[in-house]
């Protein structure tokens, strides 16, 4: 084989053992789950975090909880995700009841939502991701009365919104060479039964 040939056939072998080495490294974990943390605020609309009702008005108000999140890649771009866990809020205002009593707010969520993932942007360490998600949530909304007593309204309601979530990949995958995975940290829009919510999240791997 001429010499110019070998060059030119050693060339394209080196060219293509990097860009399989590159895509190694850029391509996020197809398959995980993640397990973390959500906080949340109540406002008055579903992008921004303006309160300008009373106090006592926000049933859901502020909370925190535990989640946990499958998400798989279906190619370079596109994936899902399914994510359930349990939130719980609390509203510090004390309400008074037609008949005198007094109460503070409390509630439940134990939601279900499947999401459709885009991915925005990636390289070697960061993914960028947005999610569009929807289900449905069990929610309790709990009055507890300083007489002694408590009362609680049982919903099923429907849940949607949209999450922008950053992958920060920190660890290689076993049996993936060249794959790594890390925490995803995230900010959700959630519609809860008309109630709007933010809320940051942060997960282990």
């Amino acid at each position: 084989m001429p010499l110019a040939v070998r060059r030119f056939a050693w060339l394209i072998l080196s060219l293509t053992l990097t860009s399989v080495h590159v895509s190694g490294q850029v391509r996020p974990l197809p398959t995980g789950v993640f397990a973390g943390l959500r906080w949340f605020k109540e406002s008055d609309g579903d992008w921004n975090l303006q309160r300008d009702q009373p106090s006592l008005d926000y049933q859901l108000d502020k909370g925190w909880g535990v989640l946990l999140l499958y998400s798989k890649e279906v190619n370079d771009r596109l994936g899902f995700t399914v994510e359930t866990g349990g939130w719980w809020f609390k509203n510090n205002s004390i309400g008074t009841l037609p008949t005198g009593e007094h109460f503070d707010q409390r509630a439940i969520a134990l939601p279900l939502m499947i999401g459709a993932t885009a991915t925005v942007f990636r390289n070697s360490s960061l993914n960028l991701y947005v999610d569009l998600n929807g289900g449905l949530s069990h929610t309790q909304y709990i009055q507890r009365l300083d007489v002694g007593g408590v009362r609680v309204e049982h919903r099923n309601e429907p849940i949607y919104g949209a999450t922008v979530v950053l992958l920060i990949k920190l660890f290689p995958v076993q049996g993936l060479p060249g794959s790594k995975t890390g925490p995803r940290l995230g900010t959700s829009f959630f519609n809860v039964g008309g109630r709007s919510l933010q809320s940051l999240y942060g997960t282990t791997w």
